[in-house]
């Protein structure tokens, strides 16, 4: 009849004589079940190293593509004006807001100058300088916290140009 004395214990009891594992009768020192713990620790500490890292990785290739459109920016803009000095002033600028927008980054932040290092431009012999200067936007940052951090890095690319013998 142990049987019917068990059905007979309030039920709160059975259940709890039912869940208790051996190690964890009454009596004895009770140890918390840590099972599914480790699985919760992984994935904190998953998260908590891999997003920042996948965050600085998409970081570095969005200044990366900014540094290489303003270098292919200046670069044509510089063979742009050694062909056409007086003429081609609207077509290097137009290369370079062209080499900004092929790697995705916006051109309302590119700026191009041309400066000479001697008196008289475009002669022959002279030289100068093509200057890009871009703002590459962080992501997520200009969304989220746009007046407590930059939003955006500034890059600049200078490529030499000299103009021939025989000048433009």
């Amino acid at each position: 009849m142990r049987f019917g004395f068990m059905r007979c214990l309030p039920q709160s009891r059975q259940r709890r004589g039912a869940r208790l594992s051996k190690s964890q009768k009454p009596g004895r020192l009770h140890w918390r079940d840590e099972s599914g713990e480790a699985t919760i620790e992984f994935v904190a500490v998953v998260l908590g190293l891999l997003v920042p890292l996948v965050y600085l990785l998409v970081v570095f290739s969005q200044i990366q593509a900014g540094i290489y459109a303003a270098e292919a920016g200046a670069a044509a803009s510089a063979r742009i004006l050694t062909e056409h000095p007086h003429t081609g002033m609207p077509a290097a600028q137009l290369a370079t807001k062209l080499a900004v927008a092929d790697q995705g980054l916006p051109v309302e932040g590119v700026s191009f100058s041309l400066r000479c290092e001697t008196t008289t431009c475009p002669d022959a012999g002279s030289r100068g300088v093509v200057e890009v200067n871009l703002k590459v936007p962080l992501p997520v940052v200009g969304a989220l916290a746009a007046g407590m951090f930059p939003s955006d890095i500034n890059l600049s690319c200078v490529h030499p140009i000299q103009w021939g013998e025989h000048g433009a």
